[in-house]
């Protein structure tokens, strides 16, 4: 009588290939779960809300700034410094490094004057600033969120509300790209000075030598007046910092009596306690004073205006500067 033959060793193989094939299987899945993971985060949405852009448009447009540098197309502003695209890269590639020497279309030289028309997400981590400036040129500023370091891949972190406040996009345009030139207005009044009493006429006589007219020293003057107020943006129990730069001329180096004066604005009437005057005797060169307001919880929020003017004998000179009181 025939029996059947067992065959332990193919059984054992087969069930080592079969547990092999199930691992494969199990580490495909998740490999790609990563995968799709990793790509959902590179594809984040923007997370700017519409009520947010008016608020950065109404903080933006309009505002005029200088060049602090050349900027071309392929350029991003990251971590405050204007750097190439690829070099926000946290993985530096061969390619990477090659491409950083192609910076694209040539959009603005450092010097150049430009005002900002419009501001809109560029992607889910980075903001553009639109611009024109005074040659009718157009571009843009991109602003870029950090780079998460992440091994492998290049994450950035999302540009949200919370990020993009105007503040922080404030410090990353001017830590190396740009100077704002404040909306200011100028008022100088200038003293005519009196005109010199004309040299008596020489006696008509052979012998008697005209009279030299006297020569007449330059009056001092004031000029390079730059006002500040600091921070452009404070709340209730914060400290407004009012600064005066400015510079004396006085061409025979004699100190020169200066009043400087302070005054805050709101809705057209001086605020109380203002304008703050002070008297000193300045020589001639550079100087800077400054007068640190704390902002009283009872101050009505919104726009108010700080006006700084210097005053000498030969006239008054005098800049305006705006802030904005949050609530």
């Amino acid at each position: 009588m025939k029996g059947t033959v067992s065959q332990p060793s193919t059984n054992i193989l087969s069930d080592r290939r079969g547990f092999q094939r199930s691992f494969l299987n199990a580490l495909a899945i998740i490999l790609s779960s990563l995968l799709l993971s990793a790509c959902g985060a590179g594809a984040s949405k923007i997370k700017l809300t519409n009520g947010h852009m008016d608020k950065l448009r109404l903080a933006f447009v309009g505002r005029e700034f200088v060049f602090r540098t050349d900027w071309h197309s392929k350029m991003v502003i990251y971590k405050g410094k204007p750097v190439h695209w690829y070099a926000t890269h946290y993985n530096q590639s061969p390619h990477d490094k090659k491409e950083q020497q192609k910076l694209g279309k040539f959009q603005a030289r450092g010097g150049d004057i430009a005002t900002f028309t419009n501001v809109r997400p560029w992607t889910h981590h980075a903001l553009a600033l639109y611009f024109k400036n005074q040659q009718g040129n157009r571009g843009l500023l991109r602003i870029s969120t950090p780079n998460k370091d992440s091994w492998g891949s290049e994450f950035y972190e999302d540009m949200t509300n919370q990020t993009a406040t105007v503040d922080w996009i404030e410090d990353q345009l001017t830590n190396a790209t740009i100077k704002f030139l404040d909306k200011t207005e100028t008022g100088t009044t200038e003293i005519p000075a009196a005109l010199p009493t004309p040299p008596t006429q020489p006696e008509l006589t052979p012998v008697a030598p005209v009279a030299p007219a006297p020569v007449q020293m330059a009056e001092p003057s004031i000029s390079r007046l730059t006002v500040t107020a600091t921070q452009s943006r404070v709340r209730h129990g914060e400290v407004l910092k009012l600064q005066l730069d400015y510079t004396i001329d006085a061409a025979d180096g004699k100190p020169v009596q200066v009043t400087e004066s302070r005054n805050l604005v709101f809705n057209s009437k001086a605020l109380p306690g203002y304008p703050k005057e002070r008297q000193e005797t300045r020589s001639s060169g550079k100087h800077a004073t400054s007068f640190r307001q704390k902002i009283p919880s009872r101050a009505t929020p919104g726009i108010y205006t700080y006006k700084g003017e210097v005053c000498i004998q030969t006239g008054c000179t005098s800049r305006l500067v705006r802030f904005t009181i949050e609530p």
